[in-house]
């Protein structure tokens, strides 16, 4: 038996110095700390962070902000979802060695704000550009940032069990972001595993690259996923996918999709030094207007009671 869920999803926009209230059309109040709702009686809360773009051998802080703000809510975070490009791997690294830096320097931020002891559970989805630039699958460059995630993070299509509830990760081939058949295949396998186990609770699907059925991924070039991977999310109202990749503003509501009868899909914001995007209303803009915004680093948390998200 299939069930539908309420979704709500708490927003907060982060930085070292600045943070608004959010989600609202435009946040025009700057405050020097946020309000956090109670959380009495939750089962679990997760912050959601992506495409923080780690790329050189010294400076984090594009993670770090994110990371710090989740830690000053609640310093016990059960677990931080990553929806890939937290690290980005340059034109310039080439090696193996200098890839798994890349991740050396991602974990001394991460330990840096949660400490060793009892950090929150890491859940990361790979994303392009842990891929190497504009390469595909048969290169040995991806060849050698796949190897890189996994000796550094883990398998790249992953379940993960987080205080009893199932998150799946799953990888696309290369830079160009399509799914394979096996890793669609690993998904939905596991998925329906999950639901038959106990039907009423939500399922999270971490894929960087996001659906056509958001606003912000519409545009029909952008098809990374089967027809068939398209069915089984169309059907199953347990999946709440988690993607990114779009650097679309949190506040706006087209980030957030949910399918009658099937899954719901949400848009997560970016946090890192990287352009900020702010798109028309063109039903088919996938990428229309930037803004730079270096200073700024976004962040979701994302409670879970029973199957209320």
């Amino acid at each position: 038996m299939k069930s539908k869920f309420k979704r709500i999803l708490a927003s907060a926009l982060t930085s070292a110095v600045l943070v608004m209230t959010l989600p609202q059309a435009m946040a025009s109040e700057v405050l020097d700390k946020w309000t956090v709702p109670s959380t009495d009686g939750v089962d679990l809360r997760v912050g959601i962070v992506a495409d923080s773009h780690i790329q050189n051998q010294t400076d984090v802080s594009s993670l770090t902000n994110a990371l710090s703000a989740f830690e000053e809510m609640d310093s016990d975070m059960d677990a931080v979802a990553m929806v890939g490009d937290i690290v980005y791997t340059a034109d310039s690294v080439k090696t193996l060695e200098e890839r798994e830096a890349l991740y050396t320097l991602m974990y001394s931020g991460w330990d840096g704000v949660f400490g060793t002891e009892t950090p929150p559970q890491m859940v990361y989805a790979i994303g392009n550009h842990e891929m190497s630039l504009n390469k595909d699958y048969t290169t040995e460059e991806v060849t050698l940032a796949k190897q890189a995630f996994v000796n550094k993070v883990g398998a790249i299509d992953r379940v993960y069990d987080v205080e009893g509830y199932t998150f799946i990760t799953a990888g696309p081939k290369d830079y160009y972001g399509v799914l394979s058949e096996e890793t669609e295949a690993f998904v939905m396998t596991n998925a329906n595993a999950a639901i038959a186990k106990d039907p009423n609770k939500p399922v999270f699907l971490l894929i960087h690259h996001p659906s056509r059925d958001l606003y912000h991924g519409s545009t029909a070039a952008y098809k990374y996923y089967s027809e068939e991977f398209y069915e089984f999310l169309h059907s199953t109202p347990q999946i709440i996918m988690l993607s990114a990749h779009t650097h679309a503003i949190t506040w706006d509501p087209r980030t957030i999709t949910q399918i009658e009868g099937g899954y719901t899909t949400i848009n997560v914001p970016y946090s890192g030094n990287s352009t900020m995007s702010m798109r028309g209303y063109s039903a088919d803009a996938l990428w229309n207007t930037y803004y730079h915004w270096k200073a700024v680093s976004e962040a979701q948390v994302m409670e879970i009671k029973d199957n209320v998200v």
